[in-house]
C-alpha cells in the first residue's frame, strides 16, 4: 500500500555524497536523478519485505521531462543515449517488472519549487498554498 509505504518512510534515512557528474542534456541529467530516485525505492521496498510489509502496486515517480520518458519507454537505443544506456536499461527492467511506474508530472504544479528556485510573488503564494502553509499576518507588538 502506498500509505503504508509513506509511513515506513519516515523510519529510514539514507545519505550520500558523490561527486558530481556533468550532464551532456536535460534529459541525461534527469535520468540520472531519476536512476538514484529508483535505486532508494528500491532499497526501501526491500526494506519493507524484511518488515512484512511488502508494497503491491508499483511505486509511482513523477518528473516533469517528458523526452526523459519516451527515451526510456522507446525501446531503441539511440547514438547520442550510449554514454548512460545502463541507466536508461535500469530503468526499463524495473517498470517492465512493475517496481516502478515512470508519470509525467507539469512543471507549474511541482511545489518543491518554493524550497529550490527564486520564485515571483504570486507564484510563491500559490506553491506556498498548495503546502498548506497560510500566512497567518499577525502584527508584532514593541
Amino acid at each position: 500500500m502506498v500509505t503504508v509505504f509513506l509511513l515506513v518512510l519516515e523510519f529510514f534515512f539514507s545519505w550520500c555524497s558523490k561527486k558530481q557528474v556533468v550532464a551532456q542534456s536535460t534529459v541525461e541529467a534527469d535520468i540520472v536523478a531519476i536512476v538514484d530516485a529508483v535505486n532508494q525505492t528500491l532499497w526501501i521496498k526491500k526494506n519493507m519485505i524484511d518488515l512484512h510489509m511488502e508494497q503491491e502496486e508499483s511505486t509511482q515517480i513523477f518528473m516533469n521531462n517528458q523526452a526523459a520518458i519516451s527515451i526510456v519507454n522507446d525501446l531503441v537505443f539511440y547514438g547520442k543515449t550510449k554514454h548512460f544506456k545502463i541507466k536508461i536499461f535500469l530503468l526499463r527492467e524495473v517498470q517492465r517488472e512493475g517496481e516502478v511506474k515512470l508519470l509525467y508530472y507539469k512543471t507549474k504544479n511541482q511545489s518543491v519549487d518554493i524550497l529550490t528556485k527564486i520564485l515571483p510573488k504570486a507564484r510563491f503564494e500559490y506553491l506556498r498554498q498548495m503546502l498548506g502553509v497560510y500566512n497567518s499576518k499577525v502584527k508584532e507588538e514593541c
